[in-house]
């Protein structure tokens, strides 16, 4: 033994053992604790699928609490335009993951800053 504490449930591979990237992936979200099933990451996951894409593109879900989805946009029209489509978004959220039992999307805007 080199002293080493071997992983059980990773076993280091040999570079002739090639390893698929869902492997990979797999392996990398259970070394960080990283639950996809969870219905916050499955939202984040489907965001573009569950609103516009327009809207997708200029905005991320940032977290539920209680019943309230707080969506950070790009800017402030992407705000409005999201707030307007709200009825929409929280229809098909609640739709595709009534876990979350939305009731209300609060917006909140990051400007990127240009370097």
């Amino acid at each position: 033994m080199t002293g080493k504490k071997e992983d059980k449930e990773f076993p280091r591979l040999s570079p002739e053992e090639p390893v698929s990237s869902a492997v990979f992936l797999d392996m990398m979200f259970k070394s960080y604790n990283i639950d996809l099933s969870s219905p916050e990451r499955q939202l984040a996951i489907h965001w573009k699928r569950l609103c516009s894409e327009n809207i997708s593109f200029h905005s991320r879900p940032e977290y539920v609490k209680d019943g309230v989805l707080q969506v950070i946009c790009d800017s402030g029209t992407a705000a409005q335009l999201t707030r307007l489509s709200a009825a929409e978004i929280i229809k098909k959220v609640n739709l595709f993951l009534p876990e979350l039992k939305i009731v209300k999307i609060k917006t909140r805007v990051a400007f990127k800053h240009s370097d």
